[in-house]
């Protein structure tokens, strides 16, 4: 049936026209240093292929009309700086392409110049990157198979993250826990920017961030420059792009995960300023409220806004205001629980759950001049995640008789001034600053049986207030041609404890040759465990307003990396890493056991502990291999490799198995688009995943059974590990231009073609008292419809 309509579909559009047309669309953009961010002037932009060129004007912008539709490429030169060329630019008839290309001044002016690839993956956004880092794009985002758009799925096909879930998005780097990862957003931590996201997580369900509103954004894996502090695993900054300044566009998209709409123009017609905004309304939830009969155990409701306004003055600088919202919320009904799946409500209860998450900016830039800038940004961040429980009465009314909340919210200050001193060095120093607001609240009705009445009890119940203070400083040197350092060093300091940190950063390259690259790491990095554990208070102490895990210190990670990139070509590369990180300062219990806040967010349930100590131990090593083929010449390929080991020591002195040490990752990615008569393109995207079984700890059936509830083997933590994860993703695309600016796209997405079942937990029915498996997706196809005009 599926192949019946994607061959029905596939007549209609050709059917559509009889004629080739020649369509074309403009390219425009900004040239600037890639160390000084200043704009270069009289730069010659070329299209290759055709005979198309332009030069940049005086404030380094840029202009190509005419460019004919399809995959370009063009190259931009100009004498005293590296010529660059821009690969795989997907021009449609109905946007604009609009580029901020970053030359790089060459040391070598009077010799012979090489022109070296500027193809994103290989250049990361930010210049201080010296290892373990590569670039993301909205067009991998949009490509890979079984990535769904999102910026967190499509990260786990890079070397060294796993993601044996489809449930959650979580990003294991390097056998870490989730909640090492740092987000960024236009330079500022923000919280987890995902609907129904969870307490010590940085992951969920489905991603709040619209791959659509996105600029090239790095993704790094380990030893990560100075100026990203309160992280031990990795760093996703994302960089929201502008706005078009110059004509009106709108995208309206309707897929499996929502009904979306963007607009993006300018301002007005004299001022280079520009707004974008994009919102989404889940499609699910539309069904439902049209009162279409769904069979999910639970119905996702959820939305998210979008949008960045970009102020440009003549004299002022330029001032940019961002922000993104995400509202979300689901219940467990009783009436529709089934075995063979999780559900947090117990027979004879409805579960509720909900999330909230918001970020809200004011950047300003100021060029002192042509060598100096000056970037601040004052940002307030809000996150609440909350859950009730209701059970139902015998007349079928409700009655709430749990729940559980917390809710944490920022105030964030971040400056920084970038100086070019000369083409060999740059420097960049900055502060941020965080005020955070934190609360929690865990309640069940209890009953007093000697008065015969409920009261509410409550787990936890505690809030608190603190700050954290970040300050770095970081320099590129280029000693030559063949030598580039990296080096930093980051300051944190929290005001709650009086703890501090300081962290060495550094990153050698070495290029053998104009192939060829060796390159050294090493970084000292420390981390916060999450707010709830400063602040926790033991309700049944005999002083309860006691903070016993107040004076915890950082977690650090010591992490030394290895790394061998051979570029074939402009367009071909190998890329090997080897790595080890000696993880030590670790919370851990007093009293012997294998607890360990390396485990944190393993599991839906996340308890507090009291008394938490810092004397655990963890170690993580492994080798990564990637071999890639950027997209080109109609194709592209991806093959990562990660081998890892993952292991830690708890109180109990016993060395184990973190519950995220799958031991190994294989992705095999790939894509082939055909370009047919009347303007249309058809892609094909396929993607295999092979990796090791998520890790459990072994339900105690007996002692459930006497605790009436999941009671687990802790002497025998992550023992135990799922079979292999296997699922194979395809991908059908099929792209339709048209001469009136008009742009149309149709996708199929088949997650797990071959309907294997990969188990992603087992869980404790006390009504039948036994475990049973909880597997994840199985055949599961996703349509996408997209109109850009």
């Amino acid at each position: 049936m599926v192949q019946k309509n994607i061959l029905i579909i596939i007549l209609f559009l050709f059917a559509s026209q009889a004629f080739s047309q020649t369509i074309t669309q403009t390219i425009r953009g900004t040239v600037i240093d890639k160390d000084s961010k200043a704009p270069i002037g009289f730069a010659t932009i070329a299209l290759q292929s055709y005979a198309i060129g332009t030069i940049t004007n005086s404030n380094g912008i840029f202009s190509l009309s005419k460019v004919p539709i399809g995959r370009q490429n063009i190259k931009v030169s100009l004498f005293g700086y590296k010529p660059q060329i821009i690969s795989d630019i997907q021009i449609n008839a109905a946007k604009e392409i609009i580029l901020s290309i970053e030359l790089e001044e060459d040391l070598k002016i009077l010799e012979e110049v090489v022109v070296t690839s500027g193809n994103p993956q290989i250049q990361t956004v930010n210049d201080m990157v010296g290892i373990s880092g590569r670039t993301f794009s909205t067009n991998e985002a949009n490509r890979f198979a079984g990535s769904q758009n999102d910026p967190s799925r499509m990260a786990r096909n890079y070397a060294g993250v796993s993601g044996a879930s489809d449930q959650r998005n979580d990003i294991i780097i390097r056998g870490n826990a989730p909640q090492g990862l740092l987000w960024r957003i236009e330079g500022i931590p923000v919280p987890n920017p995902n609907h129904f996201s969870g307490q010590g997580s940085t992951g969920g369900p489905i991603s709040i961030i619209n791959y659509k509103m996105l600029s090239n954004s790095d993704f790094i894996t380990g030893a990560f420059p100075a100026e990203y502090g309160n992280a031990t695993s990795g760093v996703f900054d994302v960089k929201i792009r502008n706005g078009n300044n110059q004509r009106s566009e709108r995208t309206i998209q309707l897929g499996a995960l929502g009904l979306e709409a963007l607009v993006e123009g300018p301002f007005s017609k004299n001022n280079p300023s520009s707004y974008l905004i994009g919102y989404r309304y889940s499609t699910l939830s539309i069904l439902a409220n049209a009162g279409l009969k769904l069979s999910f155990a639970s119905i996702p409701y959820y939305q998210d806004l979008s949008f960045k306004f970009n102020f440009v003055t003549k004299k002022a600088g330029i001032f940019k205001l961002f922000g993104l919202g995400g509202i979300s919320n689901t219940i467990f009904y009783d009436n529709k629980r089934d075995s063979t799946q999780f559900s947090p409500a117990n027979k004879g209860e409805n579960v509720k759950f909900g999330s909230k998450t918001g970020v809200l900016g004011l950047s300003h830039t100021y060029f002192l001049n042509n060598n100096t800038f000056i970037k601040s940004t004052i940002a307030a961040t809000y996150e609440d995640n909350e859950s009730k429980r209701d059970s139902i009465q015998s007349n079928q009314i409700l009655k709430k008789t749990g729940g559980f909340g917390y809710s944490n919210y920022k105030f964030v200050f971040n400056t920084f001034i970038n100086k070019k001193i000369n083409t060999n060095h740059t420097l960049q120093s900055g502060i941020v600053a965080e005020q955070i607001n934190y609360a929690t609240k865990d309640s069940l009705l209890l009953n007093n049986p000697n008065l015969g009445t409920q009261f509410w009890g409550y787990n936890n119940n505690f809030e608190g207030n603190t700050a954290l203070l970040q300050a770095y400083s970081q320099w590129k040197y280029k000693i030559n041609e063949r030598f580039t350092l990296n080096s930093g060093v980051h300051f944190q300091y929290f005001i709650l404890n009086n703890r501090y940190a300081i962290e060495p950063r550094i990153a050698l390259n070495y290029k053998l040759n104009e192939k060829q690259t060796l390159s050294f790491g090493y970084g000292l990095h420390h981390q916060l465990q999450p707010y709830g554990m400063y602040f926790y208070r033991n309700k049944y102490a005999i002083n309860n307003q006691i903070e016993t895990n107040k004076n915890l210190d950082f977690l650090r990670s010591n992490q030394f990396i290895v790394g061998y990139d051979f570029n074939f070509n402009s367009d071909f590369r190998i890329k090997i890493e080897t790595y080890y990180q000696h993880i030590n300062n670790v919370p851990i219990e007093k009293k012997a056991s294998s607890y360990s806040t390396l485990n944190y967010g393993a599991t839906f349930n996340n308890t507090y502990k009291e008394n938490l100590i810092n004397k655990g131990v963890g170690q993580n090593y492994g080798l990564e291999i990637t071999l890639e083929k950027f997209f080109n010449k109609g194709y592209y390929f991806l093959f990562t490799t990660s081998l890892y080991q993952a292991t830690y020591k708890g109180s109990d002195n016993i060395w184990r198995n973190t519950a995220f040490n799958g031991n190994y990752v294989i992705n095999s990615l790939a894509g082939y688009e055909l370009k047919l008569k009347n303007n249309f393109t058809i892609l094909f995207d396929a993607k295999l995943t092979l990796a090791g079984g998520l890790r459990f700890t072994e339900i105690d059936i007996p002692s459930s059974i006497t605790n009436n509830e999941a009671t687990y083997k802790e002497n025998e933590a992550f023992e135990k590990q799922n079979k292999v994860y296997f699922k194979p993703d395809i991908k059908l695309t099929v792209r339709k231009d048209f001469k009136n600016k008009m742009a149309l796209e149709w996708a199929l997405d088949i997650q797990n073609i071959a309907n294997y079942q990969n188990v992603y937990l087992y869980w404790y029915d006390k009504n039948t008292q036994r475990q049973h498996p909880v597997y994840q997706n199985g055949r599961f196809p996703t349509v996408q419809l997209k109109l850009e005009f």
